[in-house]
């Protein structure tokens, strides 16, 4: 997360920690271990801790086809900006360039979800 987002962010925690009803809400911190990671975009990844709480199994499942469906997505994308003449505007282009960033930000995040709770199973 960014400096200027974590300033922005930072004088808000204790309104935003009511309002969701949670004992802790940390900003870029590494979660701990047995977190359920729920992605908001490509900028904001909500962590919450659900060891005991639900069964890894399913939950990988979930992740998976969620990256399935980003992959996908991705995949269209792709090709369809291959296909790109010049009638395409600018303005066109930069948006699809950014889906498509924010899409692999997005996988990445499912990854390191689907790892985390793979060390739930051991």
């Amino acid at each position: 997360m960014k400096t200027q987002e974590k300033a922005l962010l930072q004088p808000y925690l204790s309104c935003m920690q009511d309002l969701i009803g949670c004992s802790q809400l940390n900003i870029d911190r590494e979660p701990p271990v047995g977190t359920a990671v729920g992605t908001v975009g490509n900028r904001c990844e909500v962590h919450v801790l659900v060891k005991g709480l639900v069964d890894p199994q399913q939950e990988i499942q979930r992740l998976s086809n969620k990256r399935d469906n980003a992959e996908k997505i991705m995949s269209q994308l792709s090709e369809k900006m291959d296909k790109y003449t010049d009638k395409v505007p600018e303005s066109v282009r930069q948006a699809n360039t950014e889906k498509l960033a924010a899409l692999k930000g997005e996988v990445e995040t499912i990854d390191a979800a689907i790892e985390n709770f793979k060390k739930l199973i051991l």
